[in-house]
């Protein structure tokens, strides 16, 4: 049955983190909870679908699983409540993580997939340990559908520009040449390249609705004037570009829950596309390798939200929770294709692992264990032998190091 129409509900999940101390103990923050139902209960009643939209998402972060992000009695209560209002919502947006992944809201008698949360990646940079590509991501929906359709993510590759910086301010003259007279040409420089608008949007263009898309603030100007500007702007310098298109990567027709859950056991599985969606995570910037331990809390956050549950699959053997997984040596052909023309020099080969690592592992614990043994033998001997002018002399349990006046026999 189609809906009638689409209800946005903007929550504020701050209230939930584990950090504010405020709300920790209060079993319903601002009344949010209650707001919550009732405008569930409205959209239910009048066929209408909801977007949920907040900051913060349920859950763990799949790059820190070691605290999760709200409190454990709030966690609970928001994944039920939705849980029960499955059918109406469309889907969840979410941000806060700086990275690109997803959610699934299932319950737990019979693994039913009611909803799905999208985490898109952050403009800035900026993540707790290494960075991301800063990252756009346009969602696509059509009236009447009970799911998103597709989504396209879109990145601003931060090597390419810097590489594009340093030689563009090289063939320039500034005078007098100063490090603050550089710093601040690549500053307005990058501004002007960061502000330009995204140039893969080609999924929306046809010849009948081109003139309103490349630019809706300006109706008077014409479609060739647009694309004149268009190549103008490229020439400049690199911009935001396509990273993917989320139906043709997770090879589905939409973003249906069905599709999605298929994508979520096809991760557990399939090494190369696993490697190639830890790639996109940080906007196609890889700055660190991911073992089998790092695989199996990406999946474990993506399908676990509930406290509990999320403590089971990290306990779990990889071989029941990942298939046994092994990262994967080479390079899947679509993320050699981002690494060779997105990223440059600066991409690490994607999820290369060792297989001996258990094994060179105690190999450098016991060499550890032989140097220490030895420079603790170095160090004792030095203080004890006779000609140390240092020597240790006891008083009351306590050591003291006094210089020894005379000859040392």
């Amino acid at each position: 049955m189609p809906n009638k129409g689409l209800k946005v509900l903007v929550l504020n999940t701050n209230l939930y983190n584990v950090p504010d101390n405020l709300t920790s103990n209060i079993e319903d923050p601002c009344g949010q909870f209650t707001w919550m139902e009732r405008e569930l209960k409205k959209a239910e009643r009048a066929g209408t679908k909801v977007l949920v939209a907040a900051h913060i998402p349920p859950g763990y972060f799949e790059r820190f699983v070691v605290s999760p992000f709200y409190n454990e009695i709030h966690n609970k209560k928001y994944i039920n409540l939705l849980n029960d209002y499955g059918d109406v919502i469309l889907a969840h947006v979410y941000g806060h993580t700086h990275t690109d992944s997803f959610r699934l809201f299932r319950t737990d008698e019979n693994d039913e997939v009611k909803s799905i949360a999208f985490i898109a990646p952050s403009v800035t940079p900026w993540l707790h340990s290494g960075g991301v590509n800063p990252s756009i991501r346009l969602y696509g929906y059509e009236p009447y559908e009970s799911h998103i359709t597709d989504f396209w993510q879109y990145f601003l590759n931060l090597t390419e520009i810097n590489e594009h910086l340093n030689t563009q301010v090289s063939t320039q003259k500034i005078i007098p040449e100063t490090d603050e007279n550089l710093l601040a040409e690549k500053s307005r420089m990058y501004r002007s390249w960061a502000s330009r608008p995204i140039q893969e949007i080609e999924p929306y263009l046809d010849s009948s609705n081109e003139l309103e898309v490349l630019d809706y603030r300006n109706k008077e100007k014409k479609a060739g004037d647009l694309k004149a500007h268009k190549r103008s702007r490229r020439s400049e310098g690199p911009g935001w570009k396509l990273l993917y298109r989320a139906t043709d990567f997770y090879n589905v027709p939409s973003l249906k829950n069905e599709y999605m859950h298929s994508v979520y056991k096809r991760l557990k599985t399939d090494e190369d596309f696993f490697g190639q969606f830890y790639g996109y995570n940080t906007g196609g910037y890889v700055f660190e390798t991911c073992d089998s331990k790092c695989k199996r809390e990406h999946i474990c956050a993506m399908g676990h939200l509930h406290n509990r549950d999320m403590e089971a699959c990290l306990n779990q053997s990889i071989s029941t929770e990942v298939s046994n997984y092994n990262i994967g040596k080479s390079l899947p052909s679509n993320a050699t294709e981002v690494v060779s023309e997105n990223q440059g020099s600066d991409i690490v080969k994607l999820l290369t692992v060792e297989q001996s690592t258990n094994k060179n592992t105690h190999v450098i614990t016991v060499v550890c264990s032989i140097v220490f043994v030895f420079c603790a033998a170095l160090i004792a001997l030095f203080m004890i032998h006779p000609r140390n002018k240092y020597r240790v002399l006891r008083s009351n349990w306590r050591h003291s190091y006094e210089p020894i006046e005379g000859n040392v026999l």
